[in-house]
């Protein structure tokens, strides 16, 4: 796993998770895990339920908001909004960290 880059004190990016690093986020501190990636956007990729198994196995929670840039809506937005209510130490991933710091600047703009 790559680093996790701060974008505010309670709200990190990174890339692609796997399941084995889950256990590291939470030990780093991590609370909350937001997945902005679709399903299915390369043959080995993680999927959505198999994250939010493991991450509930470990007390994290787990939000998908899959997010395609080309078609980012305001729902994807608010999606992101009400996964960082309660001001929990968050990751949120996607390929590459683009689309999650895209949404983090939405949401401060």
């Amino acid at each position: 796993m790559d680093n996790p880059i701060p974008l505010a004190s309670n709200y990190f990016v990174a890339p692609q998770i796997a399941v084995a690093d889950l256990l590291q986020l939470k030990a780093l501190g991590f609370e909350s895990i937001i997945n902005n990636r679709p399903d299915h956007e390369v043959d080995d990729q993680p999927l959505s339920i198999e994250l939010e198994k493991a991450a509930a196995e470990l007390g994290l929670e787990y939000v998908h908001n899959p997010v395609d840039l080309k078609t980012l809506s305001e729902s994807e937005v608010d999606a992101q909004v009400a996964a960082l209510a309660g001001e929990k130490k968050t990751l949120a991933f996607c390929r590459t960290g683009t689309r999650s710091s895209v949404l983090w600047v939405l949401l401060n703009t």
